[in-house]
């Protein structure tokens, strides 16, 4: 039992690939989603022009910079700001 627990912790962290994705993606494709709820009133795109980020704001910013190893960061505005219809990636 102990064996099956530290296999599937192997498994979870594995190296991923420096490839970046493909088209044709299969099921051995790791792909890692950040997704960043930011509070109410905070708003990553509106905020930008006086650069006055929450803390998770802050941290899509970072995240965006970063590139490879298919990691996908997505922010979603605070609750109480303008909706634009979009998440951002």
């Amino acid at each position: 039992m102990a064996d099956d627990a530290a296999l599937a912790c192997v498994a979870t962290n594995r190296d991923v690939s420096e490839s970046p994705p493909s088209l044709f993606q299969d099921c051995r494709d790791v792909l890692h989603l950040s997704l960043f709820f930011d509070g109410t009133g905070n708003n990553w795109e509106r905020d930008s022009a006086t650069n006055s980020w929450s803390n998770v704001g802050r941290m899509f910013d970072a995240a965006i910079r970063e590139k490879g190893k298919s990691i996908y960061p997505i922010y979603i505005a605070g609750v109480g700001t303008p909706y634009n219809g979009k998440a951002a990636s």
